[in-house]
C-alpha cells in the first residue's frame, strides 16, 4: 500500500499570488502535498473558502497569511472537520477599525481610477520592514504579484474584506455615517460597492446620514430627524420635496 504524503494548503494574502509560498513549497514539496490558493475572481470569504474547500483533499493543514486568515476563518466555520492543523499568519479575528475600511475604501477609489500599478508605489512600504523596502527583487516581487491578481482581483479581494461584517449573514445591516469626511470620488466607491453588496446578499441597510443628497442616491425610505425626534417618514423622493417646500 502507498502512504498518502499528508497536504498543506496555504491560502494567499491579499495581491499576492503562488509565489508567496515559493520557498516553503520547495522546502516542504518533497515530503507533503502543497496547494497554493490565490482568490482573484471571488468578492466574499464564503465564496473563497468554498473555492478552497473546493481545491483542497478531504483534510489536510490549513495555513493562511492575512487575507488568507479571513478565508481560514470561513473554512473552519463551514468545514472543521477537514482541518487537520491550522496556522494563522498576521491575522486578526477582530472586524476592522473605521480607519482600516476607509483605507480599503480609498485603495478600491484609487484602482478603480487609475488602474493597479497606482497602488503598486505604496505596497513596499506597508508590507516591507523598513530593511528590505530598499531591496529591488522583493519590491520587483510584490509589484509583479500585484499585477498578477490585477484590478479586478484587487476589487474583489478589498470587497470580500470590508463585507466581513456580514459574514453571519445578518438580516440588517447598521451603517452610521460610513462615508464621514471623505473626498466625493471614494466616497462614491462606497455607495457602488454598498448598493452592489445589498442587492446581492438581500440583506436590509439602516443608512444613518447627514447628507441629503446622499440619502435621495442611496434610499428608498427616509425618516428625518430633528432635535432628536423622527418628524416625517416616507419614500425617499416624498420626504425631501416635503422638506423643500416647508
Amino acid at each position: 500500500m502507498v502512504a498518502t504524503r499528508p497536504s498543506l494548503v496555504f491560502a494567499c494574502a491579499h495581491l499576492c499570488d503562488e509565489r508567496l509560498f515559493a520557498a516553503q513549497v520547495d522546502a516542504l514539496g518533497a515530503d507533503f502535498d502543497c496547494r497554493v490558493l490565490v482568490f482573484r475572481e471571488h468578492d466574499t470569504l464564503a465564496a473563497m473558502a468554498e473555492a478552497l474547500l473546493a481545491a483542497a483533499p478531504a483534510r489536510f493543514t490549513l495555513i493562511g497569511l492575512s487575507l488568507g486568515g479571513y478565508v481560514a476563518f470561513e473554512v473552519m466555520r463551514r468545514a472543521p472537520a477537514r482541518v487537520e492543523r491550522l496556522a494563522l499568519l498576521d491575522t486578526t479575528a477582530a472586524a476592522d477599525s473605521e480607519a482600516r475600511r476607509a483605507g480599503r475604501r480609498a485603495d478600491i477609489a484609487k484602482v478603480d481610477a487609475d488602474g493597479i500599478d497606482a497602488l503598486i508605489p505604496e505596497l513596499p512600504g506597508r508590507w516591507l520592514l523598513p530593511a528590505h523596502q530598499q531591496r529591488a527583487d522583493l519590491v520587483a516581487l510584490m509589484a509583479s504579484m500585484a499585477r498578477s491578481v490585477g484590478a479586478q482581483g484587487q476589487k474583489n479581494q478589498q470587497r470580500a474584506m470590508l463585507a466581513r461584517a456580514l459574514a453571519l449573514d445578518p438580516r440588517v445591516l447598521l451603517l452610521d455615517e460610513p462615508t464621514s469626511a471623505l473626498d466625493p470620488e471614494t466616497t462614491g466607491a462606497i455607495e457602488e460597492t454598498l448598493a452592489e453588496l445589498r442587492e446581492r446578499l438581500e440583506v436590509d441597510v439602516v443608512w444613518v446620514t447627514h447628507d441629503l443628497g446622499q440619502a435621495r442616491r442611496v434610499s428608498d425610505w427616509l425618516i428625518r430627524i430633528e432635535a432628536g425626534r423622527a418628524v416625517a417618514e416616507g419614500p425617499t423622493a416624498d420626504v425631501l420635496e416635503a422638506a423643500a417646500a416647508s
